[in-house]
């Protein structure tokens, strides 16, 4: 299968650049699929998921985030988003990590 180049960017670092097979984000108006020759297309990203296929490893990454932008062009495809934060990381006042959300 063919692969595209595909950065995902935040604020503060770049999360991947490289070639990947897919990758699915989920769009104000719902999820959308991008492959290698998609058309192009800009779009704003409501909170969600992205999910990054890469064909070298075989492997699916996911990034949650609050939120961002989606630009789909023949040379390649950005994701420039915010990262949600790993609440289970984070400490509270007294110092103290929060639970993690039940699922």
């Amino acid at each position: 299968m063919s692969t595209m180049m595909l950065e995902i960017l935040s604020p503060d670092k770049t999360i991947y650049w490289g070639k990947a097979e897919s990758v699915t984000v989920k769009a104000i108006d719902g999820e959308l699929t991008v492959l290698p020759g998609h058309a192009p297309i800009v779009t704003v990203l409501g909170p969600g998921e992205i999910r990054m296929h890469k064909e070298e490893d075989q492997t699916c990454h996911h990034y949650k985030h609050a939120g961002g932008i989606l630009d789909v062009s023949k040379e390649k495809t950005s994701v420039l988003v915010i990262l949600k934060e790993d609440k289970a990381k984070k400490p509270d006042e007294k110092g103290q990590a929060d639970k993690p959300d039940s699922v």
